[in-house]
C-alpha cells in the first residue's frame, strides 16, 4: 500500500490519546514513536500526521511545535474547511471519510484524479476547476475544494498568486 502513488501513510500517534491532556513527555513520545515505528515498517519517510479526534481542542501550539520538531511536513485536523495559501500546514482542515457506498467513494476519488489531469494541461483558477468538474461528477462543490486542498497539501499542485495580473489560481 505504501508504494502506491495515490496513497500516503501518515502518523496518527501511538495510543490515539487526546493530545492536549498529555504531559509534554507523553506528548513527545506519542508523536515521535508513531513516526519512527511507521517509518521502520514501510521503509519510507512519514511526512504527515493526523491529530487523534482532531478538533480544535485536541491539539494546540505545543502539539504543533513537537510535530514540526519531529520532521513532519504537515498535519491534518478534523475540522471542515478549505485549504488556502494562508492555511497553517500544521492544522489543515479535512473532511471525514465515512462508510459510503463504493460508488460514492469511487466518484470522489475520480474527481481528485480528474483535477490533476486538468491541471497538467494549463494553470486554472479554483472556480474554473469547479465549473468543469461539478457537472461531470455527482459530488458537492465543497467536496471538490477538499480534493484541491489535499493536492496542495501533498504538493501535487501549488497555489499561484500572479501579482502582475492580480489573479490567483492553482498551478
Amino acid at each position: 500500500l505504501a508504494k502506491e502513488s495515490l496513497i500516503e501513510i501518515g502518523s496518527h500517534t501511538v495510543t490515539h490519546s487526546h493530545l492536549t491532556d498529555l504531559s509534554i513527555i507523553d506528548l513527545k513520545k506519542e508523536i515521535e514513536e508513531s513516526k519512527v515505528k511507521l517509518e521502520n515498517i514501510i521503509n519510507q519517510p512519514i511526512k504527515s500526521i493526523s491529530y487523534p479526534f482532531g478538533t480544535k481542542k485536541d491539539f494546540n501550539q505545543k502539539t504543533i511545535e513537537l510535530v514540526k520538531t519531529n520532521g513532519y511536513s504537515y498535519a491534518c485536523a478534523n475540522t471542515p474547511g478549505q485549504t488556502t495559501k494562508y492555511s497553517n500546514p500544521y492544522a489543515l482542515p479535512r473532511y471525514i471519510v465515512r462508510n459510503w457506498p463504493i460508488d460514492v467513494f469511487v466518484n470522489k476519488m475520480k474527481t481528485h484524479e480528474e483535477i490533476l489531469k486538468l491541471l497538467e494541461r494549463k494553470p486554472m483558477t479554483a472556480l474554473e476547476i469547479l465549473n468543469r468538474l461539478s457537472s461531470k461528477f455527482p459530488i458537492a462543490r465543497s467536496g471538490l475544494y477538499t480534493h484541491l486542498s489535499r493536492a496542495v497539501a501533498k504538493k501535487e499542485i501549488g497555489f499561484l498568486w500572479n501579482k502582475d495580473k492580480r489573479t490567483q489560481g492553482w498551478e
